[in-house]
């Protein structure tokens, strides 16, 4: 399965200098990338909505830049919702961060992405933050997943 979101490194033409500061702001512009992956298991079964798995807090910043869904039933569909808080406590529905384009699968789908999530608010992960997915709406699915595509966004 290939990765939904692959940092892009902006190197100088080979025609051009390439000083230790030019250097350094250059890898500074993209941090390694990473995945938040949520499964989501009926046992055989469709999925029943409403069921929240909740996420390890992270011990880096980091920003959400996208997602992508993955169903198994052809025809079927799904929605998830993403909730955010300041760790130590716990999300709840009142911590939705995907305002009004949830990640989803149609009918027409088994795999759908973003690669962007310009409407959603809080895509910014501070450290300890805690994450929840929630799934809301399911019809025939038996195993989702949900992964969120992010990348770093400290100093480390």
């Amino acid at each position: 399965m290939t990765t939904p979101f692959v940092p892009v490194f902006a190197w100088p033409k080979p025609s051009e200098d390439l000083d230790g500061r030019t250097l350094i702001r250059l890898l500074n512009l993209y941090k390694p990338a990473g995945l938040i992956a949520c499964y989501v298991d009926g046992g055989g079964s469709a999925i029943t909505a409403g069921q929240v798995r909740y996420l390890p807090c992270m011990n880096f910043k980091a920003k959400i830049m996208g997602w992508t869904v993955i169903g198994d039933a052809a025809g079927g569909t799904c929605t998830f919702d993403v909730w955010k808080v300041a760790g130590p406590a716990i999300p709840t529905v009142a911590d939705t961060i995907v305002a009004a384009a949830p990640p989803e699968l149609t009918a027409a789908a088994l795999v759908n992405s973003a690669t962007t999530v310009p409407t959603w608010t809080g895509v910014q992960i501070a450290e300890n933050d805690v994450l929840a997915i929630q799934l809301s709406a399911n019809s025939l699915h038996t195993s989702l997943a949900l992964v969120l595509s992010v990348a770093r966004g400290d100093d480390r």
